[in-house]
């Protein structure tokens, strides 16, 4: 406790009388009660407290103990139904986590905690091919996709493959089964097309159910002359870029007036079941950083950013690079750069090469 001197009027005088100041109060108590103790990844948890968030000026602040945060504050949806007194989340990988709120409500502050227990299934066989199209793109080029699985094993291999459509989260995407005899392989030529009957652009899953299989794809410029194309692979999930990993792309280069040089288009695909966030840095060939963005993907989304050092600088870029890195705990991702011919629309697929 603190000893403060209080001036105080006696007989007429001033006189400097001790006096002791209250130490502050603690926060009254938050109470946070999760709607499951245990959950899978990316499954949504609601998280009630109370008291409830109820008159203007109250709020309370969420620590999700995975680098993501989020709050609830007073509006007029609270006086709709008789205060706020929920918010939800969903984590990305396996693990237990401490969930922290604090805030202000009627006047005093508030504070509290909880824990919750993540699992997760076993998706590490999982197969992921970053991109994949049926559409027109920029300078009248036409982007198709064919995919091959082989059937590496003695036995019938079964196996699903899942469409991630661009731009959306992808919890429940489109599936097709197929069972593959021994030893054989099956091509889908323009897959979005005839295994979906889509039209847009999307990364593709391949979830293996029984036996042994690998995966390869083409996604091409489809012209009058014949087609420019370029290779992308079928990665498992186990080896995808992890949280608090750097990862570049190299040999980027980009051509504003598209009337020569080349354009880069940058993709991500979120391979997990929650909200990831990931920065990415650009440079120039002499590691002159032009800037900064920060990308948000949804649930297994799939983006694909065209001319993405656009976001960034007017000026050409040649041999630029892009440095890449999440904080979100337990995200994992896939990320490319196809840098593109302007003046023919031939495609090279440059993967990601995490450095540490």
């Amino acid at each position: 406790m603190r000893r403060t001197a209080i001036l105080a009027t006696v007989l007429g005088g001033l006189l400097p009388v001790l006096g002791v100041t209250a130490a502050a109060a603690a926060p009254a108590e938050l109470q946070i009660t999760p709607s499951k103790r245990t959950a899978l990844a990316g499954e949504v948890i609601t998280f009630t407290f109370t008291p409830k968030v109820f008159s203007p000026g109250d709020y309370v602040n969420f620590d999700f103990g995975d680098h993501t945060t989020g709050s609830v504050t007073h509006s007029g949806f609270c006086d709709l139904f008789g205060g706020c007194d929920y918010i939800e989340h969903a984590y990305a990988a396996a693990g237990t986590y401490r969930v922290t709120g604090q805030g202000k409500i009627g006047g005093n502050d508030v504070a509290g905690e909880t824990t919750v227990t993540i699992t997760e299934l076993p998706t590490e066989d999982h197969l992921y091919i970053a991109t994949a199209a049926h559409l027109q793109g920029y300078q009248g080029t036409q982007w198709r996709t064919d995919i091959e699985v082989h059937n590496t094993g003695m036995d019938a291999a079964e196996f699903a493959v899942q469409l991630l459509i661009r731009n959306q989260e992808n919890v429940e995407p489109q599936t097709v089964t197929y069972t593959l005899p021994a030893r054989r392989t099956v091509r889908f030529t323009d897959a979005l097309a005839s295994l979906f009957q889509f039209t847009g652009a999307g990364a593709v899953r391949i979830v293996p159910v029984s036996g042994s299989i690998i995966a390869s794809s083409r996604t091409y410029n489809q012209t009058s002359h014949g087609t420019y194309g370029q290779y992308v692979p079928a990665v498992a999930r186990a080896h995808a870029i992890h949280d608090n990993a750097t990862a570049r792309i190299i040999q980027l280069s980009h051509e504003p007036s598209l009337q020569s040089g080349y354009r880069t288009n940058l993709g991500l695909v979120n391979a997990t079941p929650a909200t990831i966030t990931i920065d990415a840095l650009f440079y120039t060939s002499n590691g002159f950083l032009i800037g900064g963005k920060t990308f948000e993907l949804r649930p297994f989304e799939f983006r694909q950013y065209d001319k993405v050092f656009e976001q960034v600088t007017a000026s050409p870029v040649e041999a630029g690079y892009i440095s890449l890195k999440s904080t979100t705990t337990g995200a994992r991702y896939f990320a490319y750069a196809s840098v593109v011919d302007n003046l023919t629309g031939d495609p090279v697929f440059l993967p990601a090469q995490v450095i540490d």
